[in-house]
């Protein structure tokens, strides 16, 4: 009876831990997004629909981007 309170702090600071871990994991997943809308935005002001392969290719070579 006496572990009660060590094992209610232990599942406490479990779950403390799995909040921390989920709030950094949050804010990494924002930054990526941020990061990825923005990338998606320079390359949709430029590639346009209806542009050759070639018209592409010339473009991501320009900005040095390695593709297949």
């Amino acid at each position: 009876m006496r572990y009660w309170p060590l094992l209610a702090a232990v599942v406490v600071i479990a779950f403390v831990l799995i909040g921390i871990h989920n709030v950094r994991e949050k804010r990494s997943q924002q930054k990526r997004n941020v990061v990825y809308q923005t990338a998606l935005r320079s390359y949709s002001e430029v590639i346009k629909p209806g542009m050759t392969r070639k018209e592409v290719e010339d473009i991501l070579h320009a900005r040095n981007k390695v593709f297949r």
